[in-house]
């Protein structure tokens, strides 16, 4: 792994002493460095993430037809008998 010191060592023959410190300032260590497996596994990882909030999405999906499914089944029945009750007590008085 090159340090700093030893990049503006590298640099300061061709570049010169004042170009190669301002190099060796501005670049970052090398380990702070994505390596191309780093951003290979980072992908790997931001796929796995979508595969799991595609799958959230699906069971929310899922969650939200049942809701109106057992809407429909108990609901709505209720509401006319209390409705058909209503107009049956009107009806009558």
């Amino acid at each position: 792994m090159v340090t700093n010191v030893k990049l503006y060592e590298i640099l300061k023959p061709t570049l010169g002493e004042e170009a190669a410190m301002a190099v060796a300032e501005i670049l970052p260590a090398a380990s702070n460095l994505a390596t191309k497996d780093d951003i290979a596994e980072l992908g790997q990882r931001f796929a796995e993430v979508n595969q799991r909030f595609a799958e959230v999405n699906q069971r929310f999906a899922e969650l939200e037809t049942r809701i109106l499914r057992w809407t429909f089944t108990f609901f709505v029945p209720l509401w006319a008998a209390v409705l058909a009750t209503l107009v049956a007590l009107v009806a009558q008085g």
